[in-house]
């Protein structure tokens, strides 16, 4: 009988506490969702598209860099109108080209 007393005191104070308990998980979730909504946020604010299409030459940033608006993140070069300038002589251009061909065999 008194191990049914017990059962039943314990149950009553479950009961009891229920609402609070309640109340601080409901809390609880609300925090959470709001930190998910935030890096959600950040997360589509944290998305970076180039104005073109492009090479890039240089990046400035680490991943985990913390960076402020309009910071240079990379460098980028356009690929329109892409010029492609060989460090010699004209003069030497047809050997170059000969030499080429007889590496892509």
């Amino acid at each position: 009988m008194a191990r049914a007393r017990l059962t039943v005191a314990t149950r009553e104070g479950a009961i009891a506490e229920h609402p609070a308990r309640l109340q601080s998980l409901e809390a609880r979730l609300a925090r959470a969702e709001a930190v998910r909504e935030a890096a959600q946020r950040d997360v589509l604010r944290s998305r970076v598209e180039a104005p073109f299409e492009g090479i890039v030459t240089g990046v400035r940033v680490a991943p985990g860099d913390q960076v402020g608006a309009r910071a240079a993140l990379l460098s980028l070069y356009p690929l329109i109108n892409l010029k492609f300038a060989p460090g010699c002589l004209k003069a030497s251009w047809p050997s170059l080209a000969n030499g080429w061909s007889a590496a892509s065999r």
